[in-house]
């Protein structure tokens, strides 16, 4: 019971992080680049998730484990959805035409290469660097453990990556449509290798083990 209690603590939490990171919606004059560099919300909005579900389920009878699991990471979706829409579509991002990058761009690995060439020339900042090449790099991270965990045909490397790279593209194609961001190859390579490291890191099958022996998933996908 007192798990649960400080369970229920860390999650107060995250769903009121989560959703005063959505005020980057009702911002339309706030910069892309500035609304990410709020770094330390959602890391800690992953921190007390994280931290609520392994006291919670900790505290929860090992039959009741996986539905008690699902509910909570419906919980954390919905607040990393928010989160995700809120950084993809909340503003028009402005930060790579005032770095002298190129808005668009179809060419594999350009827009990063420009990032380092800038950075090393001195006209963009380590941190500009740092938030647009590793922020997209995380930004996706997530979707590698969650997809996987509600659709067990997801499991399957394959189908896992076929479905995430539709997803990534369909994203942006939306973006450059709205004009609230920037149709970039880069995005979707950086996006997709960030899903799935964390995809090969737990749904491996000594992973998938580990989930069955602490209760929160009953039986192995197809890897």
């Amino acid at each position: 019971m007192k798990s649960k209690a400080i369970a229920s603590v860390f999650f107060v939490f995250c769903i009121i992080f989560g959703f005063t990171f959505a005020e980057i919606l009702l911002n339309p004059h706030e910069d892309f680049g500035d609304a990410l560099t709020r770094y330390g919300l959602p890391f800690l909005t992953l921190i007390t998730g994280i931290l609520g579900t392994v006291f919670w389920v900790k505290g929860t009878d090992f039959e009741k484990r996986e539905k008690t699991f699902e509910t909570l990471l419906i919980i954390a979706t919905v607040v990393y959805g928010i989160c995700l829409i809120s950084i993809l579509f909340g503003t028009a991002d402005r930060t790579r035409a005032n770095a002298g990058i190129h808005a668009s761009s179809l060419v594999p690995f350009r827009t990063i290469y420009e990032y380092f060439k800038g950075y090393n020339s001195g006209r963009i900042s380590l941190s500009n660097a740092c938030v647009n090449i590793i922020g997209n790099l995380l930004l996706f991270c997530p979707i590698g453990f969650i997809l996987p965990y509600f659709f067990d045909g997801l499991r399957h490397t394959g189908w896992f990556s076929i479905v995430t790279l539709c997803g990534l593209c369909l994203v942006e194609i939306m973006q450059h449509i709205t004009a609230r961001g920037n149709m970039d190859i880069d995005d979707v390579i950086l996006n997709f290798a960030g899903a799935f490291i964390v995809f090969l890191l737990t749904w491996n099958r000594r992973a998938e083990q580990l989930w069955i022996d602490v209760g929160i998933i009953d039986e192995f996908g197809s890897i």
